[in-house]
């Protein structure tokens, strides 16, 4: 059994699996980090016998490996690491690549070979390119959909915080009606734009997945995204630890 844990900047998304099967997945909020063992404990599942982490929280990342290491009695195993990406990375400074980002790219170029762009709804949005050969190109990032209705409620005086919703009308007739129109609408033209920005500059059309928690509510609207994949992350953290393993059995 392997568990995966995708640590973002606000949350981190455990999956559990037995061989290439995803038994389960759920995400846990950062603020609960401290009683992580009820929320393990109610999902009523084995303890797993290897743990990988991709991270890009590194205060929470520490809380995270403690816990593990008690619970399980396993030292994780972490992208950026212990664990190496298989794929070529093109940035001037390849150390700067966020580790989700890594595997992300790694699980899509798998599937679905490339040119391909992912776009991942999260904190923030990101788009990330890989080549027709497996070559991590770059991408672009934005600020999320949730942490932009964060920032307009926090930054000005009289604006509501508004919960992101799918397809509300375009002509808000309230003003978080007003706000939830920008948000969605807004999105949709930042991610269909940007696409065809990618596309024109890579000379070519490139399959475009999307995942990430807040994609059911931009993707199923952009005529750019072909497909979403929840559990890119997860299925990437998945495939860097079979590789790792076979290469360490190599070795030896």
């Amino acid at each position: 059994m392997l568990l995966c844990a995708d640590l973002g900047n606000t949350s981190v998304t455990l999956g559990l699996f037995e061989g290439e099967e995803l038994l389960r997945h759920w995400q846990v909020s950062v603020e609960d980090f401290s009683d992580l063992d009820p929320l393990w404990d109610e999902q009523n599942v084995e303890n797993p016998d290897a743990v990988i982490i991709a991270s890009v929280m590194p205060a929470a990342y520490e809380l995270l490996v403690a816990w593990m290491r008690r619970k399980f009695t396993l030292m994780p195993l972490t992208v950026g690491r212990e664990v190496k990406i298989d794929m070529p990375v093109l940035l001037k400074k390849p150390r700067e690549i966020g580790a989700d980002r890594l595997v992300n790219a790694l699980a899509g170029f798998r599937a679905y070979g490339g040119p391909l762009v992912i776009v991942d709804f999260g904190s923030a949005v990101t788009f990330d390119v890989i080549t027709a050969n497996g070559e991590y190109m770059g991408g672009a990032i934005a600020p999320g959909i949730r942490l932009s209705a964060q920032a307009l409620a926090k930054n000005t005086a009289l604006l509501p915080e508004v919960r992101p919703q799918a397809r509300p009308p375009v002509i808000g007739r309230s003003t978080r009606g007003a706000i939830a129109s920008g948000l969605y609408h807004g999105f949709l033209g930042l991610v269909s734009e940007m696409v065809k920005r990618i596309s024109s500059e890579l000379g070519t059309k490139p399959h475009v997945i999307a995942t990430g928690g807040d994609a059911a509510i931009i993707a199923p609207e952009c005529l750019e995204i072909e497909e979403t994949v929840p559990d890119l992350t997860l299925q990437g953290l998945r495939m860097a630890y079979t590789e790792h393993l076979k290469k360490t059995e190599a070795q030896e």
